[in-house]
């Protein structure tokens, strides 16, 4: 929540594109840790399927239901369409025995090159 509550900050519309590209061009350590913070607690349940686990379990209580994605960006290589591939196949199976996870998400450019 906090981070969607941030985007309406208007300081943050003038000051925010300049820090970001700041933080970008000079490689600064604090990106990663910040982007860690601000998207994986939004985003992520864990870095492992068994880490999401309780998240899952606590939503679905809820009445919520949960989509896994995996997200493999930038990367395009062989191997890296086959550990795609593969964390998406063990994804489909832990859906499978999972019933509060209710899709598994693909991007296909993550399994093969963009020009197939």
């Amino acid at each position: 929540m906090v981070l969607f509550k941030t985007f309406s900050l208007k300081a943050l519309e003038v000051v925010g594109p300049g820090a970001i590209n700041l933080i970008i061009n000079y490689k600064l350590p604090v990106a990663k840790q910040a982007a860690e913070y601000a998207l994986s607690k939004q985003f992520s349940g864990g870095d492992t399927m068994a880490q999401t686990l309780p998240l899952i379990q606590q939503l679905s209580a809820r009445g919520i239901g949960t989509v896994l994605d995996y997200a493999a960006e930038g990367v395009h290589t062989e191997a890296s369409f086959e550990a795609t591939a593969k964390r998406t196949e063990d994804m489909l199976k832990f859906a499978s025995t999972t019933p509060a996870v209710d899709f598994v998400a693909l991007k296909c450019t993550g399994i093969g090159p963009f020009k197939m």
